[in-house]
């Protein structure tokens, strides 16, 4: 798999690709900010692999949202089924952990992410206090969800509303729900691990439909 990082301005676009394993740098590309540059960037990148994830910085004149969600479908379309997680942020999940094979565990992903619990307690009050080591993207990721379904899903909402009636604030529950989302995303990743372990996405041999969008970004 690599990642495509994506310089946007006006006239041109910048991308440089690093493989997602190891950071070496695959190719670096200037293509101008029109239909026929936005084509070229496509063609440019897969050639390069068959997995890419595109990050985006301030992307105000290109979506390339629906490629990337069609990667993720190819790749774990079991992430798109957890409520709160969008095709970005799923995307967001792959990159950042790289292979799920490199977690022996859930517990070992969640240190990773930073949402492991650490205690804190003092006197008769059981708490953990925030991790503020780890992986910040993968923490920010699990963050994100975990406010989503704080707001939409009910399960998160009831789970959220007992942890505050025992005592919790609100941060303290969201970290516990962060914790149980790590659990979540790492079986997620190892069904479909599972499911096809040597499987690649597919390329589809048509540029998708890009459009002027405001604020979209994977960073």
């Amino acid at each position: 798999m690599i990642v495509i990082g994506t310089d946007t301005h006006k006239n041109t676009h910048t991308v440089s690709a690093v493989f997602a394993g190891t950071g070496q740098l695959a190719g670096e590309l200037t293509a101008p900010a029109r239909k026929a540059g936005f084509s070229e960037l496509l063609d440019w990148s897969r050639e390069l692999d068959a997995e890419r994830i595109w990050a985006i910085e301030d992307c105000r004149h290109v979506s390339l949202e629906r490629e990337i969600t069609a990667l993720v479908k190819a790749q774990a379309p079991e992430l798109l089924e957890l409520a709160g997680c969008g095709s970005l942020t799923a995307a967001k999940l792959l990159a950042e952990t790289a292979g799920v094979g490199r977690f022996a565990s859930d517990a070992k992903l969640a240190r990773i992410a930073g949402v492991a619990p650490i205690p804190a307690s003092s006197g008769k009050r059981d708490r953990h206090r925030v991790d503020r080591g780890g992986n910040r993207q993968l923490n920010c990721a699990l963050h994100r969800i975990a406010v989503t379904q704080g707001r939409v899903h009910p399960p998160a909402r009831d789970y959220l509303a007992r942890k505050q009636a025992e005592g919790k604030s609100r941060m303290e529950a969201l970290r516990c729900l962060k914790r149980h989302l790590a659990r979540t995303v790492w079986q997620a990743l190892r069904n479909a691990e599972s499911r096809a372990p040597n499987g690649r996405p597919p390329q589809s041999n048509q540029s998708p439909n890009l459009r002027p969008v405001t604020g979209l970004a994977l960073t």
